[in-house]
C-alpha cells in the first residue's frame, strides 16, 4: 500500500530559503547596520511564518538539513557582533592559569594574558556574573584550548550549536505530545538571531533553553525530581533558569500532586545550594555587573529618558517587576499547561527588564516553538529577532538615527504591549492544557 505524502508548497520553499538566506548573508559578510537589520527581520519573520502553519508540508529533513548547515556556518567565523565570548574564556583563565577567583578578581588584573585585548573594554574591569558550574566549564576549555584563539572559541560556539539543535530535537518531543507538527521546527531552528547572534557568539543562554525544554519534557513523563536537578543545574549558569521553578511547581500542586511538586523544588533548590556553598558570590554578581546598566532596547530606557529616574532605580524596579510577573504568571496559569506558564515566564526578564539583551529570547524559544498556541512562538522569535536587529543597528554609527527613532524607540513599547495581551489570552485558554501522564 502506497503512502499519501503531501506535495511541497511552493511558498513554504520560499520562505525556508529566504530564511536561510538572512542567516547565510548576515553571518557570512559580518554585515551590520540597517542592511544587516533586514536580512535579519526579513529571515525571521519568514521562519515565523512557517512556524505558524497549520500544517506545514516541507519535511522534517529538510529542515535539519537547513539547521545543520547554519550551525556550520555560524562556527565557522569569529564572533562579530558581541564579545561575551572572550570575557568566558578570559574568565576561565582566570581560574585555570592565573589560579584566582574570577568572582573577585577582574580580566584588567592580567594585563600579560594573551586574550584580555579580545575581552570588551566595558567589561574588563567586572568579574564574573555567571554561576560556578558555566565558570568550571570555561577554564576547562582554557585548559584544553591554551592561548589558541581559534580553539577557545570554537570551544564555545560548538558547544552552544549543538545545545541549539538539542533544544530543537528535544522541543519536538514535547510538542508531538501536544499535537504540534513539524512546525515546531521551523521556529526553533531556523531563527537568523539564534544563529548569528548566540551561536556565533557562543553565548551561554542557551543552556538555559535547552534545560527549561528538558524539564518540560521531564515532567511530561513523570520525572520531577530529575528535571529539578536539570533546571538547578542550569541555574548554575545562569540564576533566571530559575524563573520555571514556581510554573512547574504551581502547576503540580493546582493538580495535587504534591509529591511531585515537592521533589522539583528541592532538586532545584539543592543543586542551586550546593553551588551556592561552592561559589558564593556567584549568586550576586549578576546583579552587581549590571546594576545602573539600562539598555537601549528595554523599555526602562524610555522612562529614564522621559522621566528622569536614575537608571539604579529602573534597574531594582525591573528586578522587582520581572519577579512579580513570573510568579503573577504561575499562580493565574496554574491550572493551564504548564509549558506555556513556563514559556510566558522565562519570556518575562527579556521584556520587563531593564538589561536586556537579544541572547535573552533563547531562553524561552524552544518551549514556545513546541505549542499549540502559535501566537507565544511568534512573540518570542519575533521579540529576539527585533532586539538583534536594535542591537546591531545601534552599533552602527552610520544608523544611530535609524535605531533610535524606530527599532530602539518603538520595539519594548510594543512587546511590552503584546506580550501583556498574549499572557492574559494565553493563561485564560484552558483548551491547551496537557496533563503530565
Amino acid at each position: 500500500m502506497s503512502r499519501n505524502i503531501r506535495p511541497l508548497e511552493p511558498l513554504e520553499l520560499v520562505a525556508l530559503f529566504v530564511a536561510v538566506a538572512g542567516t547565510l548573508f548576515v553571518c557570512g559578510s559580518g554585515q551590520l547596520g540597517a542592511l544587516g537589520a533586514s536580512a535579519i527581520l526579513i529571515g525571521s519573520f519568514a521562519a515565523i511564518w512557517l512556524g505558524t502553519r497549520e500544517n506545514l508540508s516541507l519535511p522534517r529533513w529538510l529542515i535539519w538539513s537547513a539547521a545543520i548547515v547554519l550551525a556550520i556556518v555560524a562556527c565557522v567565523r569569529s564572533p562579530f557582533g558581541s564579545h561575551d565570548l572572550w570575557s568566558y574564556a578570559m574568565y576561565g583563565r582566570i581560574l585555570e592559569f592565573h589560579h584566582a577567583n574570577p568572582y573577585h578578581s577582574v580580566p584588567a588584573l592580567f594585563q600579560g594574558d594573551p586574550v584580555l585585548h579580545m575581552v570588551g573594554k566595558g567589561w574588563r574591569h567586572t568579574p564574573s556574573a555567571y554561576g560556578p558550574l558555566f565558570i568550571g566549564y570555561a577554564a576547562t576549555i582554557a585548559r584544553f584550548s591554551g592561548s589558541r584563539l581559534t580553539l577557545l572559541r570554537l570551544g564555545f560556539q560548538i558547544p552552544a550549536a549543538m545545545a541549539v539543535l538539542g533544544a530543537g530535537w528535544i522541543a519536538q518531543r514535547v510538542a508531538e505530545s501536544r499535537g504540534v507538527g513539524t512546525r515546531v521546527l521551523a521556529v526553533a531552528l531556523l531563527q537568523p538571531f539564534v544563529w548569528c547572534s548566540i551561536v556565533n557568539g557562543g553565548h551561554n543562554d542557551v543552556w538555559v533553553a535547552i534545560g527549561a525544554v528538558a524539564a518540560v519534557c521531564l515532567v511530561d513523563r513523570q520525572r520531577a525530581g530529575i528535571a529539578g536537578a536539570v533546571i538547578g543545574a542550569v541555574a548554575l549558569v545562569k540564576i533566571t533558569a530559575l524563573l520555571a521553578v514556581p510554573a512547574i511547581a504551581l502547576a503540580l500542586i493546582a493538580r495535587r500532586d504534591f509529591r511531585r511538586g515537592f521533589a522539583l523544588c528541592a532538586a532545584a533548590g539543592s543543586v542551586t545550594l550546593v553551588g551556592t556553598v561552592l561559589a558564593p558570590a556567584s549568586i550576586t554578581t549578576a546583579a552587581k555587573a549590571t546594576r545602573g546598566i539600562v539598555s537601549r532596547s528595554s523599555v526602562w530606557r524610555l522612562l529614564v529618558d522621559v522621566t528622569h529616574i536614575a537608571p539604579r532605580q529602573a534597574t531594582t524596579l525591573g528586578l522587582i517587576v520581572t519577579v512579580i510577573a513570573a510568579l503573577s504568571i504561575a499562580w493565574f496559569g496554574r491550572r493551564s499547561d504548564y509549558a506555556i506558564t513556563v514559556a510566558l515566564s522565562l519570556s518575562a526578564y527579556g521584556v520587563l527588564g531593564s538589561y536586556v539583551l537579544p541572547w535573552y529570547a533563547i531562553w524561552a524559544l524552544p518551549v514556545a516553538a513546541a505549542l499549540l498556541s502559535r501566537s507565544i512562538g511568534a512573540l518570542v522569535a519575533a521579540h529576539g529577532s527585533l532586539l538583534f536587529a536594535a542591537y546591531e543597528v545601534g552599533r552602527s554609527s552610520d544608523t544611530r538615527h535609524f535605531a533610535g527613532g524606530i527599532l530602539v524607540a518603538a520595539v519594548p513599547a510594543l512587546t511590552v504591549a503584546a506580550y501583556g495581551v498574549i499572557t492574559v489570552l494565553s493563561l485564560r485558554d484552558r483548551r491547551e492544557f496537557a496533563s503530565p501522564s
